[in-house]
């Protein structure tokens, strides 16, 4: 997608604060002292309002991380807004595609965009003013996880929308107490067990790596052998530098033997001792096969976060163009 013309996006309303401030300030360059007194009384107000128009009117562009300066302004974003999830930091260090910003050098809106089970799952950070209003004119349903802050302006947008919880566990260092050995031992998985991975995991599994080389590779799997597959996965689903969230997921009629659990228990071991990292596990609240697995495994609620979901509206757009068919991750195990 072509990056927009900031002045052509703008129009007449943008000139008008543009001949406004060469107007006044012509008028008042005679008297020194009254031109300075200008610039300090109208100066930031024509500034505010230029930058107020630029985000109702410029909607948001597709993100190239391979700019420095892109990729220093959304990190900072990130670290402003933290989240349990870890699908925008895992996507901008990645430099996966899907991310969409407001200005191509230094975005104060950021989006990650992939396509779900008759969704779109969005993932923002920064400010919503330019995000929510092109978000909600999209012609799918959204599912969005957010700031808290983003609501306000998502109400009053978009109006009514569904709400959703996901908790994120993690070990507490206070209270971790080891937990049993499972009695199966789980193997790792390696370049050679592509095949059998895609033919046992479900469509979901490969949206955080976009490939099984990549998950391998920079991530881990462990896998609990049964004829030419596998009964149980567990692996890496996304990443950062301090911490990997995890994903499990057990063959149906496999359920209940604890071989997901034996699967999770090999690749926590392996991300806390091996990777030196702090294991996430996130699910709905209301996934309770997963969150009890969770909890056999010692990992305790850490973070709480609210998913928002509304239908398209009346009015919409076209869906960008090039988000990758996606899958539903929650499953229980």
């Amino acid at each position: 997608m072509k990056a927009p013309d900031w002045h052509e996006l703008c129009g007449k309303r943008m000139n008008r604060f543009e001949t406004l401030d060469r107007k006044m300030l012509r008028e008042a360059s005679a008297v020194p002292l009254v031109r300075e007194s200008y610039r300090r009384r109208f100066g930031p107000w024509i500034e505010r309002e230029k930058a107020n128009l630029m985000f109702r009117r410029a909607g948001m562009i597709p993100l190239n991380l391979a700019n420095p300066l892109a990729s220093r302004q959304v990190e900072s974003l990130l670290d402003t807004d933290p989240t349990g999830l870890l699908a925008l930091p895992h996507a901008s260090r990645q430099r996966l595609p899907g991310l969409w910003g407001n200005d191509p050098f230094s975005p104060r809106s950021v989006l990650l965009l992939r396509e779900g089970d008759g969704q779109i799952e969005a993932f923002g950070a920064g400010d919503p003013r330019p995000a929510v209003g092109w978000l909600a004119g999209l012609s799918s349903p959204i599912a969005l996880l957010a700031p808290p802050q983003w609501r306000t302006e998502i109400t009053a947008i978009v109006g009514e929308y569904d709400v959703g919880t996901v908790v994120t566990r993690s070990y507490a260092p206070l209270e971790y107490a080891p937990p049993r050995p499972p009695t199966l031992v789980a193997r790792r998985l390696t370049l050679q067990d592509a095949a059998a991975f895609t033919a046992t995991a479900p469509s979901w599994a490969l949206r955080g790596w976009r490939t099984f080389d990549t998950l391998v590779t920079q991530g881990a799997a462990f896998g609990i052998p049964h004829g030419d597959g596998f009964a149980a996965l567990a692996w890496i689903f996304e990443a950062t530098s301090r911490s990997d969230a995890l994903a499990v997921y057990t063959v149906p009629r496999y359920r209940l033997l604890g071989l997901g659990r034996a699967a999770s228990f090999a690749l926590l071991d392996h991300v806390r001792h091996v990777r030196g990292k702090a294991p996430l596990w996130s699910a709905s609240a209301d996934n309770e096969a997963s969150n009890a697995l969770a909890e056999s495994l010692g990992l305790f609620p850490r973070v709480t976060e609210t998913i928002l979901r509304w239908p398209p509206r009346s009015k919409t757009r076209k869906q960008p163009v090039g988000i990758a068919e996606e899958g539903e991750r929650s499953e229980p195990s």
